[in-house]
């Protein structure tokens, strides 16, 4: 089955994308989310609740998560006018596998208290120096520091998945991929929790559970979080009316889109519109 996932392409001349975010809280919030690349977040300002595989922690300035291959996650924060800054590295997943072919059945773990830990902090911020350098072959720098940062966590963070543990882990993420998947597909339908348990075998009930322990999110959340997103673009990148933009994502009525957007932004849909343009 081809799941949906975050499809990555990366800067020029690096094995990474590195991307500097400063915004507003609400858009902060992600959606239910996997890709292959190893993800590292730096927080500069604020603080961001991440869940990943269903496990929720924070970080606030001055610290990092890491996020590995194929982990399911997605990311919130409590204030959603406030501004956030942080730096995303996602490591290319071809450039690790290159170094260690046995990547698919190993995980990276690193935690506060470890040397590790350190030392990736100090090339993420020695990365962070580099991003408004306008020397043209910056690149070369970054590239020593980048795989500054694939040395320490091959040699000092690697570890094997383990059948045992790990096969639990795996149905986990297995099932939450096919709800992205099948809410991704028929978000712009009539879809209920009900729909959704069918399509994984779970009873409502348990789907109710498994889904705000994933996500952090209740079903109906969820599904109005992804209808607004998907609607909010139609409006940017094809210039929809507030009403086309609601009824061709799947709101029931103008007012649920409008009530959304309020709630996730503090806007209105038109204002967000202009906010942005």
């Amino acid at each position: 089955m081809g799941y949906v996932y975050e499809k990555v392409t990366y800067n020029k001349n690096i094995p990474a994308k590195i991307l500097m975010q400063d915004k507003p809280g609400g858009r902060c919030n992600t959606t239910l989310h996997w890709h292959k690349e190893i993800e590292i977040v730096y927080m500069i300002h604020g603080c961001l609740h991440v869940k990943i595989n269903g496990h929720e922690s924070e970080i606030r300035d001055g610290e990092f998560y890491l996020c590995n291959s194929e982990e399911v996650h997605i990311t919130r924060v409590d204030d959603m006018k406030a501004n956030y800054t942080y730096l995303v590295i996602l490591l290319s997943y071809t450039e690790m596998k290159r170094f260690a072919p046995d990547i698919d059945d190993s995980i990276f773990k690193v935690t506060h208290s470890d040397s590790s830990y350190q030392k990736i902090k100090r090339q993420i911020l020695n990365l962070l120096g580099t991003l408004k350098s306008t020397d043209p072959y910056i690149f070369l720098v970054q590239d020593c520091y980048l795989r500054t940062i694939y040395h320490t966590l091959l040699s000092e963070c690697k570890t094997s998945k383990g059948a045992r543990a790990y096969s639990k882990t795996t149905v986990k993420i297995t099932h939450a991929k096919q709800i992205i998947e099948y809410i991704n597909q028929n978000y712009r339908e009539k879809i209920t929790l009900d729909d959704v348990a069918q399509e994984v075998g779970f009873s409502s009930q348990y789907l109710s559970k498994y889904f705000k322990n994933i996500t952090g999110y209740s079903f109906i959340q969820y599904l109005l979080k992804v209808r607004l997103e998907h609607a909010l673009k139609d409006m940017m990148n094809k210039n929809l009316s507030v009403t086309d933009a609601a009824y061709d994502n799947g709101f029931t009525n103008v007012k649920s889109f409008i009530t959304t957007c309020k709630k996730a932004y503090g806007v209105t849909p038109r204002h967000y519109k202009k906010k942005d343009a």
